[in-house]
This record gives structure tokens, C-alpha cells and sequence, in this order.
């Protein structure tokens, strides 16, 4: 912790209405600076002897607040930089102070406190859509997330692939849309990052690198620690588990401990799937490098915050340092200010003033090009559907299939009244043993388990049309056919606590029966009466 003087600006705009707060007045300024965005708190005062604050009811109000802060160094230096972060607020407090002695018991000051945070924060922590795109690309979901508030630039051919179906499941899971694509992202190694200087967003497969490296003057104080990562031992193998595919896949061999790896399961009959999970794996196994991590002493001249450049060239330092002539990237920043003179009227409308501080923040070699991470998938949610099939009428229990150019495998067409959207499923026998055949038909109702990229029957949820029995037969009945004009019964059902057994076959009005029961076998043929 260190005291200077910091030349901070402060202005609130609501409903487009400008409300300027002078650097004295902040008594308490908290940034947390990170690659993929930022959020922060600021406490000042304000002065309503003469009936002047004009902030009062728009910052009380249900409107949305931006906010524009500026930090930086108190001095005439013509080279210095400010950094200046727009942001929404969140959270707010005032805090009134009153005096006794003063006619009226007026309201001479007030104290406003706000939590803000980036754009793409404020907002998607505070979306959780249930949502199913069908033939769209990452891309285009993400996109249609955004408002004018969120400038998002794509630099990601990952997120440019179609996939069959995407379902956003956030408001069933209770996972919000932010935390959604941080973790989607790292889980397909790609780079979400926020751009401090363009105030905009940034999605890459690829780390993006500075155009040029700033230096610390000694003058700044800085100290510094290089932090290494802990040691990998571990191999690495790729599993796929299908039947006609099983395969062990080494990914990477560590000969400095036999025996400690890390396998990571796949279940797949395509080998562009497999070969696509290695790619990805290879970039999760990409080491860390070391990390430089600074602590400074004094407010610099060039503002070092996550995605700028930093090369230790200056003469004076160290040519024997560990981090000398090493090109860094900031990744994170910690800035704290607190007011030396906390009380209302100090340094009241000036433009800086004095501040405990501290400054504090890692950076990573410009050659790390390890990933972020992994993170988990949303859980999966659960919809009904209807199994659509063109032969037939309406009414008939046909099935169908149809065959994907691409994979050629048979699909169920599944209508989602939910979102009125059709999507396919595999067209398998779930959950019955392979002696039997029986698809589901046109119209029957299921309920589906729905992840981000693929979905399941879970099972079906209605009896057949004229399959239900009632329970004083104790029966059980299996119905072939179309219709029911068009169709084999099989049935076993109890008649006076008696079983009877009967098969019979319709067509239009041509019936046959065969039927056993106690002391007596029917067999008829007939047709019937009527139209």
C-alpha cells in the first residue's frame, strides 16, 4: 500500500441525462480488471445545500445507469495514460446525511455508493433463456443474445459450424447466459476477451497479442514475482468407447512419473468426431508458462491493465532478471483507492485527491498459448414432442425415417410444440431388446431430454388409441396396424377371474377372430354390418 495522488473522473448517464462527479468527491474507487471483463465499486459525495443535486432522482430511479470512469496519474506528465472503463451499475446506496443544527433538519450532503460491471456481465447474469435454434451456428445464438449495449467481435471458426440443434437450457438449469458462454468458450478452447481501449468484446480461437509493449519506469516502484506452475506429470489418452470404434488414442507420454494420466472418455462411431476431440484435447494439454505478477508503489504512467503489452527493457533494470526483455500480456489488474480525507467536505469539487492505494496484477508470457480451462456443459432440460411421420392419414400409427446425408443414419422427425421447431433424433429401438421391432408412430407423445447439441427420448407418455384396458380385466394388450380400421389385436384379458386369449385381425369390415378361453377355442371369420 502506497499514498499518492490519482486524478480520477466520474460521470452517470440516465435516459440521457449527464451527471458529472469531480475527482475529490470519490472517496472510494475498487476496480477488479480481468481478460474477460471487469466490475467495480465507487463511493462519493455530493452537495445539496444550495437545492443542486441533481442526481438524486435519476440514480434512485428504475432506469439503467451507464457509467463512465477515468483513472489516472495526478501529474502534468504529457505521455501519461488513463484508463477508462464504461460500465452499467448494478447495485446502489445513498446515504444522507443530516445536521440538527440546521433549520429544518436538511439534507446538506449525500453519499452514493455503486457496484457496476461490464456490459456483457450487467446484462447476461440477468438472462437465462430456454431457447432451441435448429440449424444455426454458435454464432448466431450468441448474437441474438446481444443488445446495442454489446459490441461482440467473432474471430472463431469453431462458432461458425452449423450444428443440427442448439438448446439453450439457462432458465431450467439456473445457469445465467453469461456463465453459459465463459464456459462453453473454455470448453472448446476458444477466447473470450474484453478490449479495454475499444470497449468491445472479442471472441477468438486463437489468443489475440499486443501490437506493441509498454515498459515500467523505475519511478513507478514496481516489485515483481515470477510464478511457475506446478509440475505436469500426467499422460494423456483419448478413449473411445463405442463397440465398433474401441480405441485407446495416446495423446501426449510424461516420462518423469509412469503410471499418473488422465483419460478422457468419448463414445462415437465417426472418426472425424474422434479426430475432432483430439484436436480439442491437444488444446487443453498446452502448458502454462510462468506468470509475472507485480505489485507497484506508485500510480504509473502508462495504466497496465488486462490485454496490455510489457517488456522490461528499461536500462535500469536488471539484465540478469528472470522477466527481463520478456514479452507480457496483462491478464489481470487490481486497482483500490481509498480517500485520505473521508469526510464530505474535503477536497469537495476538485479534481484529484489523495488516496491510499494499492496496485496490483498479474500478466502471462506472449507464448503461452495454454487454454482457459475447462468448465462444465449446462445440465440438460426436459420437453415433450410428438413423432411426426408423413405416410398415412392423420389419424394412422405410421412410422418413419429419414436417413442424414452426412452421417447416414436413420432419424425420427420430432415436432416441439414448445418452440415449434422440428428436429431429429436417432431412429433406434431405446429401450426394447433387439428381438422386437416396434418404432414409435406418427403422433405419439415423448418426453425428451434435451442437452446442447443433441437430445434423447427419455420415454413415451401416453397408451396407444384404443389400447388402454380397464383394470377390472386385468389384461394386457398389443396392438398392430395402422388404424383402427386396419390392425391385429393380440390380447390376454381376465373374464369372470377366467384368462382369455385372442388374437384378431381387422380389415375395414372384414374381421377374423381366433380366441382361447376356458373349455372353448373360437375361430371366426366375418363382415361386418353397416357402411
Amino acid at each position: 500500500m502506497f499514498t499518492d495522488k490519482v486524478a480520477l473522473t466520474l460521470t452517470l448517464t440516465v435516459k440521457q441525462q449527464t451527471h458529472t462527479v469531480a475527482g475529490g468527491n470519490i472517496k472510494f474507487c475498487q476496480l477488479n480488471l480481468g481478460k474477460q471483463g471487469f466490475n467495480g465499486e465507487v463511493h462519493f459525495w455530493l452537495s445539496d445545500e444550495s437545492d443542486n443535486d441533481s442526481l438524486i432522482s435519476d440514480f434512485t430511479s428504475e432506469q439503467l445507469i451507464d457509467l463512465t470512469l477515468g483513472v489516472t496519474q495526478d501529474s502534468s506528465n504529457p505521455d501519461k495514460d488513463t484508463l477508462t472503463l464504461k460500465a452499467l451499475v448494478a447495485e446502489r446506496s445513498v446515504y444522507e446525511q443530516t445536521f440538527r443544527d440546521v433549520k429544518g433538519n436538511k439534507v446538506l450532503y449525500r453519499k452514493y455508493q455503486c457496484r457496476f460491471f461490464d456490459a456483457a456481465q450487467f446484462l447476461w447474469q440477468q438472462h437465462f433463456p430456454c431457447e432451441l435454434y435448429v440449424g444455426k451456428s454458435m454464432k448466431e445464438v450468441i448474437s441474438a443474445q446481444t443488445t446495442d449495449a454489446l459490441n461482440i467481435q467473432f474471430g472463431s471458426q469453431i462458432l461458425e459450424q452449423v450444428q443440427p440443434l442448439i438448446c439453450l437450457s439457462m432458465g431450467a438449469t439456473d445457469l445465467c447466459f453469461y456463465q453459459f458462454v465463459l464456459n462453453y468458450l473454455k470448453q472448446q478452447g476458444v477466447f473470450w476477451r474484453y478490449d479495454y481501449k475499444k470497449h468491445s468484446y472479442t471472441i477468438t480461437d486463437d489468443k489475440v497479442r499486443p501490437a506493441d509493449n509498454l515498459d515500467l519506469l523505475p519511478a513507478d516502484k514496481p516489485r515483481f514475482k515470477v510464478h511457475y506452475p506446478k509440475v505436469d506429470i500426467k499422460s494423456q489418452n483419448l478413449l473411445n468407447a463405442n463397440s465398433a470404434q474401441a480405441k485407446i488414442i495416446p495423446l501426449s507420454q510424461n516420462s518423469l512419473v509412469q503410471g499418473i494420466k488422465n483419460d478422457r472418455l468419448m463414445c462415437s462411431p465417426f472418426t472425424d468426431t474422434e479426430n475432432t476431440q483430439k484436436k480439442l484435447q491437444l488444446r487443453h494439454s498446452t502448458p502454462q508458462m510462468a506468470k509475472l505478477q507485480f505489485t507497484l508503489r506508485a500510480i504509473p504512467v502508462n495504466q497496465l491493465y488486462p490485454g496490455v503489452g510489457l517488456e522490461l527493457k528499461h536500462p535500469g533494470w536488471s539484465n540478469i532478471s528472470l522477466a527481463y526483455q520478456q514479452p507480457y500480456q496483462g491478464v489481470k489488474t487490481g486497482i483500490k483507492l481509498t480517500a485520505t480525507r473521508q469526510n464530505a467536505p474535503d477536497d469537495l469539487n476538485m479534481p484529484a485527491t489523495q488516496y491510499q492505494c494499492e496496485y496490483q496484477g498479474i500478466f502471462e508470457h506472449q507464448q503461452d498459448n495454454s487454454s482457459d480451462g475447462e468448465a462444465p456443459l449446462p445440465e440438460p432440460c426436459f420437453v415433450e414432442g410428438t413423432i411426426l411421420s408423413e405416410p398415412g392419414a392423420d389419424e394412422d400409427k405410421s412410422y418413419q425415417y429419414v436417413q442424414d446425408e452426412s452421417t447416414k443414419q436413420n432419424q425420427y422427425r420430432v415436432h416441439i410444440p414448445l418452440w415449434d421447431q422440428e428436429i431429429k433424433l436417432l431412429f433406434r429401438p431405446d429401450f426394447l431388446p433387439p428381438h422386437f421391432y416396434f418404432p414409435l408412430y406418427k403422433g405419439c407423445r415423448v418426453l425428451l431430454e434435451i442437452s446442447l447439441f443433441e437430445a434423447q427420448i427419455c420415454r413415451v407418455l401416453d397408451w396407444g388409441a384404443s389400447v388402454f384396458l380397464e383394470q377390472n380385466t386385468q389384461g394386457n394388450h398389443l396392438l398392430l396396424g395402422n388404424n383402427d380400421k386396419d390392425q391385429t389385436a393380440i390380447k390376454h384379458e381376465y373374464q369372470d377371474d377366467k384368462p382369455v386369449f385372442s388374437i384378431k385381425r381387422t380389415k375395414d369390415k372384414d374381421t377374423e377372430l381366433m380366441q382361447w378361453q376356458d373349455g372353448k377355442i373360437t375361430i371366426q371369420t366375418q363382415e361386418a354390418d353397416g357402411d
